[in-house]
């Protein structure tokens, strides 16, 4: 079963020549300091903005905690064992409830101006230009406005 926190290492239509999200890095490292092997990841856009010193990696943990609890507490993303982050002791019902009721109150702390420009960015990883042309708004501020939701997210979160 795939679970649906993990992210596809390639959207469709792209390919490793093209695609910049994609980040090839050494595993581990020989005695002579060498990469012994290459894995790929999948580059967020919101790890992608923190690398890039466009936010902070406290909003940059917020934008991932969103994403985490829209992902098991609205789409329902779970894997049946002790290994996965979705699991709690209570049970899965418990760990899915909380992380919608964290979605809600994250949803309520951002208002609701600004949550489509968070939800695009941090959940459907949207870039900001991206979200403008769709969208119709002026590139003008908008990283800003998206800086300030994400600064409000991470003081709901606690970071």
């Amino acid at each position: 079963m795939t679970s649906i926190l993990k992210r596809n290492m390639l959207p469709e239509g792209s390919n490793l020549a093209t695609d910049r999200r994609t980040v090839i890095e050494g595993r581990g490292v020989t005695a002579g300091g060498l990469p012994a092997g290459f894995g790929l990841r999948r580059q967020s856009t919101i790890e992608r903005m923190r690398v890039r010193g466009q936010i902070t990696a406290r909003q940059a943990e917020a934008g991932e905690r969103l994403y985490r609890c829209w992902s098991l507490g609205v789409a329902g993303a779970r894997e049946e064992s002790r290994g996965c982050a979705a699991w709690s002791p209570g049970g899965m019902m418990d760990a899915q409830l909380d992380a919608l009721t964290s979605y809600r109150g994250a949803v309520s702390a951002i208002g609701k101006a600004r949550f489509p420009l968070l939800f695009a960015v941090a959940i459907e990883d949207w870039t900001v230009a991206r979200f403008t042309n769709e969208r119709g708004y002026g590139r003008d501020g908008t990283g800003e406005v998206l800086r300030s939701a994400l600064e409000d997210l991470a003081d709901y979160f606690r970071v």
